[in-house]
């Protein structure tokens, strides 16, 4: 991804891929809390 210009560095390119999948958990939580119908304790 750095070699074809996507990124500037590998550091940018870990810090998106850490980000996206922090984002996709939070997606997961999200809709595993709505489904279940009670809060977490």
């Amino acid at each position: 991804m750095v070699e074809t210009g996507e990124f500037p560095n590998r550091s940018e390119a870990i810090r998106s891929a850490v980000r996206e999948m922090l984002n996709e958990q939070q997606v997961e939580n999200r809709e595993s809390s709505t489904k279940r119908g009670w809060a977490k304790v």
